[in-house]
This record gives structure tokens, C-alpha cells and sequence, in this order.
């Protein structure tokens, strides 16, 4: 499992929870808005697991809880078994996923080990390939949301589907095929790209003007992640 970096304190992240947030590295989708590129590739400096989880062992008793987010989390294998050792110590844990991975997904699911879910739904189903670059990529999503949904309904999780509006692809007809998969009382969510670190550089050099989308009952806007690379003792 490789980690780029952590933010010691988030009060935004993880709802109604004190957290430290935990960044994985290495993603498989190349969305051309994101706002964390230097967390796809998986070289750099990194911390190791046991880092990470000394830092959380010494201040478990101020926090709530845990966010690992990415990059992609999923992709991982060491995931399952660190996710272990995070509720050992008696904290609750919420994922940030794609839902690319529904294998690993399930295990963590059946296994209690997540108490809240995000998963991004990048585009319409027909348009997946064009945000995510992953080709027939959109069957394993469709299954780790029926996943989430599942462990839902069975245990009580938390869970929420959120979408960043990325205008070249989503539109509102796009926007509108997304929320028509949501059952209701369903947590989702939409927020603007941001520019100026973007993966694609093209984005960054142009302003591309936000679409309004009435959509959403909640529009949530979250402050940029933060990577800190550090951990002091």
C-alpha cells in the first residue's frame, strides 16, 4: 500500500466526525480535472503504513475517525488488512472510491471494515470512457454501487454518490441521467471542477465557464485537499 500523504485534521470529510485524512497513491482512471495529479503515479516520496498508522495509534483518543482517500484507495492490496488495523484501535472509517474495484469493495463491505462510503459517479454511463479514460470500465462502477446500496440497507452504513461537473462532458442532460439512478433519500452531490491543478494542463491554461446545474437538492463545496508529506511525532 503506498501513501502519499495525510492531513492531520479535517472536520469536513468525513460528516460529523473528527478525522485524520490518509491520501493513497496510484489511480487507474486519468479524469482531466484532477485536482491531485501528483497522487495517480505511484514514485515520489511516500510514508509507509506503519508510519500512518503510529500517527493515528498516538492521537486515536482525539479523533473520531478515519478518511482514506487517493488517488485510488481500491487498488491496493494491503487496503484490506490496513482498514483492519484502523478499526482495531476503535475508529470508524469512510472511503473515498471510484468503484472500479467492486472485488475489494465487497470485502470491506462484508467485513465491516467502512463505516461510510464516497463513491464518484463521474459521467452518464455512456459517457465514462470520456471523463475516466478507462475503456468498459462503467460495469464494475454499476456493481459497486449496487454494492454500496446493499450494505446500505442490510447495516445501516453511510454512504453518499457525488459528481464533479466537468462542463465538456458534463451537461445537463449528462447530470440528469446520473441523478435518475438515484433512489430516494439518496445522499448526492455535485461541486464545480477547479482549475489551476488540473491533470490536464489545457484546463489550467483556459477558463472554462462553470454550467449551473439545478440537480442537485445539495450543492456541497469542499475546500481542496491538502497533502502533507511530514508526520510529526
Amino acid at each position: 500500500m503506498i501513501i502519499g500523504g495525510i492531513q492531520k485534521l479535517t472536520l469536513l470529510d468525513f460528516p460529523g466526525r473528527v478525522a485524520v485524512m490518509i491520501f493513497t497513491k496510484g489511480c487507474n482512471f486519468r479524469c482531466p480535472y484532477c485536482h491531485n495529479p501528483e497522487l495517480i503515479r505511484e514514485g515520489g516520496n511516500n510514508l509507509t503504513p506503519q508510519q500512518v498508522l503510529d500517527h493515528i495509534e498516538r492521537r486515536k483518543f482525539f479523533l473520531d475517525g478515519v478518511v482514506i482517500t487517493g488517488g485510488e484507495p481500491t487498488i491496493h492490496q494491503g487496503l484490506v488488512e490496513f482498514c483492519r488495523k484502523i478499526k482495531e484501535m476503535g475508529l470508524e472509517i469512510k472511503l473515498d472510491t471510484n468503484g472500479s474495484n467492486p472485488m475489494t469493495l465487497k470485502t470491506l463491505l462484508q467485513q465491516g471494515l467502512v463505516d461510510y462510503v464516497a463513491m464518484d459517479v463521474k459521467a452518464g454511463w455512456r459517457n465514462y470512457e470520456k471523463v475516466t479514460g478507462t475503456p468498459g470500465i462503467e460495469g464494475n462502477c454499476i456493481r459497486s454501487m449496487a454494492l454500496i446500496r446493499e450494505a446500505g440497507r442490510e447495516s445501516g452504513m453511510e454512504y453518499e454518490f457525488r459528481t464533479t461537473i466537468y462542463p465538456p462532458v458534463n451537461d445537463t442532460l449528462d447530470i440528469a441521467s446520473i441523478k435518475n439512478q438515484m433512489l430516494a433519500g439518496e445522499n448526492y452531490y455535485t461541486q464545480p471542477m477547479r482549475t489551476g491543478s488540473c491533470l490536464d494542463e489545457e484546463l489550467n491554461r483556459k477558463a472554462i465557464e462553470t454550467v449551473e446545474l439545478n440537480i442537485s437538492g445539495t450543492l456541497e463545496h469542499r475546500a481542496r485537499k491538502t497533502v502533507e508529506l511530514e508526520i510529526a511525532s
